[in-house]
């Protein structure tokens, strides 16, 4: 069971969920800074547990295989023992502490409930620390009270009066006008022809112009759109066909904001949809398992 904790904690490093074979799965789960009373927590991951996620990947049975040098239905066998003694434990004494993982006990209904241990060990918590502070006193402020004088009201007056002077002794200006006499000199009609013709041209270029800076910006805010969005609900992780297909049947059945991204080893992430911020896609994620047992395994992603 150690190795098996071994193997874990090893695959938690470079990937973002590790699946337990009849057990469930350890994801990561990334954290932003927070300030809290007297104290800066730096960005930092943390390990979840999610008990649906029992379809194995291959990702631990293959890290198995290549570490003892063995078959890999041998080392799935291997997997397969080490989960039942863990189980075992788990009935007779009603918890099991997995090394730096953390510690899987189970309640009264039971439900398997994760606590997270010490998770220095992964790449993101290196050289982190809190930052713990003392906040400054608040010292008491003096109220400076400014006082404008106000001008009398017989300024506004004078102002007045002055203005209307102006006016009436202001000397009249000649007004002038030109006058443009018709002369019997013919029209080119075909340099106006020409004039208009260029003219037309000229708008013609100046909507095109305009309606491709248009699809550009479209294209900007599109991209800035998408890469505002970093937490996913993910409900498969499979190759590029076989994600694209299953991304069009969820098309299908009306969820209209399912895409793929790239995962690792030639596998694609499908995700039902992403959100901003954490909260609002465990919400959804909670609803999703309840209203579609298809997709009770889902689980959200962090990016």
């Amino acid at each position: 069971m150690e190795l098996l904790v071994t193997y874990i904690e090893k695959l938690l490093i470079e990937h973002d969920c590790v699946i337990v074979p009849d057990l469930g799965g350890f994801v990561l789960q990334h954290e932003p800074a927070q300030i809290q009373e007297g104290c800066i927590i730096p960005p930092h991951a943390t390990i979840g547990f999610n008990s649906k996620l029992t379809h194995t990947d291959g990702l631990l049975v293959s890290e198995y295989a290549v570490a003892n040098d063995m078959p890999y239905r041998e080392a799935a066998v291997c997997v397969q023992h080490a989960v039942a003694r863990l189980q075992a434990v788990l009935r007779q004494d009603g918890i099991v502490r997995l090394g730096r993982l953390g510690t899987l006990a189970a309640n009264a209904d039971g439900i398997l409930d994760f606590m997270p241990g010490d998770n220095s060990f992964l790449p993101d918590n290196f050289g982190l620390a809190p930052l713990y502070f003392r906040p400054l006193p608040v010292t008491n402020r003096r109220q400076i009270t400014l006082s404008v004088p106000l001008r009398p009201v017989w300024y506004k007056y004078a102002a007045a009066c002055a203005l209307a002077v102006l006016l009436m002794v202001s000397p009249k200006m000649k007004e002038t006008a030109t006058v443009d006499y018709a002369g019997l000199n013919p029209v080119n009609w075909s340099a106006v022809l020409a004039e208009k013709e260029r003219a037309e041209q000229a708008e013609r270029e100046a909507a095109i112009a305009d309606s491709i800076f248009q699809v550009e910006c479209a294209e900007t805010q599109e991209v800035i759109h998408q890469e505002r969005y970093k937490f996913h609900i993910i409900v498969a992780a499979l190759e590029k066909q076989a994600a694209d297909d299953y991304c069009m049947s969820l098309l299908d059945e009306g969820f209209p904001c399912a895409h793929i991204f790239p995962f690792k080893n030639g596998l694609y992430y499908v995700a039902v949809q992403s959100f901003q911020s954490r909260k609002e896609a465990l919400k959804e994620m909670q609803q999703l398992r309840r209203t579609n047992p298809k997709h009770d395994r889902a689980w959200v992603l962090c990016q």
